[in-house]
């Protein structure tokens, strides 16, 4: 006949109450995450720490007689839901009104060196943002603002890929662009960068003298967007 050890008995009502902890740990911890996973909070943009840089190039054979442009602006609306962790419901909608274009700003000439570094005069800036927004171009009487929309796709906050919509005129375009989204205390930090036709988006780049001298269709765009809490604000829709 078997002998039944008190002590073993214990020992095992021990390790079942253990087992039953480790187990509500768990349950405990997966509810926390998933609560924390599910947040999503609503930015506004703030303007004063946010600028969209375009880079424009000359081309054409008398392209020594151009001007490399600049065109910037901080003249910026709109939101960004940030979700965590990232998922496609992370949107943002913003419209950049196109008489905040500034062309050639001597100070981001300078900051950006290079190539831009020498100053434009003012009457060939003038000259240039006439001829932007005129409807060759731009043709902003009819279309006013640029509108930019879109979601998240893939990647970690450090090195982010995000779809974007543009609209320019009555021309859509869809990029995948590389993005950088860093956390400063309550605020966003979006920077990245994109290279793109202008024909892409229905417009024929500017040029005078049977296309000696114009501008190329390539150009560069940069931006960095800061965002700042905003309970408040609509959630962009897509």
């Amino acid at each position: 006949m078997s002998k039944k050890f008190p002590g073993g008995r214990i020992s095992g009502i021990r390790r079942c109450k253990r087992l039953l902890q480790v187990i509500m740990f768990l349950v405990l911890s997966g509810f926390a995450y998933s609560a924390e996973a599910g947040t999503s909070l609503s930015y506004a943009i703030d303007r004063h720490d946010s600028v969209l840089k375009i880079f424009v190039y000359r081309g054409g054979l008398l392209k020594a007689f151009g001007h490399d442009h600049l065109i910037s602006t901080t003249m910026i609306n709109g939101g960004l839901l940030y979700t965590m962790p990232l998922s496609p419901a992370a949107a943002f909608k913003l419209t950049v009104p196109l008489d905040g274009l500034v062309v050639d700003d001597p100070e981001q000439r300078k900051a950006a060196g290079g190539r831009f570094s020498a100053p434009v005069p003012d009457k060939d800036r003038s000259g240039t943002r006439r001829n932007m927004l005129g409807n060759r171009v731009l043709d902003a009487a009819h279309y006013p603002d640029i509108n930019i929309s879109g979601h998240w796709l893939a990647g970690s906050p450090s090195q982010a890929t995000v779809a974007v919509t543009l609209g320019l005129r009555d021309k859509l375009a869809k990029y995948s662009v590389p993005v950088a989204i860093r956390v400063q205390n309550d605020r966003l930090m979006v920077t990245g960068t994109l290279h793109m036709n202008q024909t892409e988006l229905g417009i024929t780049p500017f040029s005078i003298l049977g296309g000696a001298l114009q501008v190329a269709d390539g150009i560069d765009v940069s931006f960095s967007l800061a965002f700042v809490p905003d309970a408040g604000s609509e959630q962009p829709r897509m």
